[in-house]
């Protein structure tokens, strides 16, 4: 059933056959099972947007405080009091 897996910068990817693709915009996801059989899965929509979401918010997340040194070694010395 699929054409092959491929791999490239972004990570893995599968090639399926047309008569077998879901509709365009429909996420999957994709796993592999001890036997070597490859799984898809539909993905709730919720879900993706979501983890898009929780992303954006942390992709620059050092740039929102950054602690001076004497900050981080005030909390260091708390810790290990």
């Amino acid at each position: 059933m699929l054409k092959r897996i491929e791999t490239d910068q972004h990570g893995q990817f599968v090639r399926i056959p047309e008569d077998y693709a879901p509709k365009s915009g429909t996420v999957l996801d994709v796993s592999q099972r001890a036997d070597g059989a490859i799984v898809l899965k539909p993905v709730d929509e919720e879900v993706v947007v979501n983890a898009v979401r929780l992303a954006e918010l942390f992709e620059d997340w050092e740039g929102i405080y950054q602690p001076s040194d004497d900050e981080w070694q005030a909390d260091e010395g708390r810790i290990n009091e």
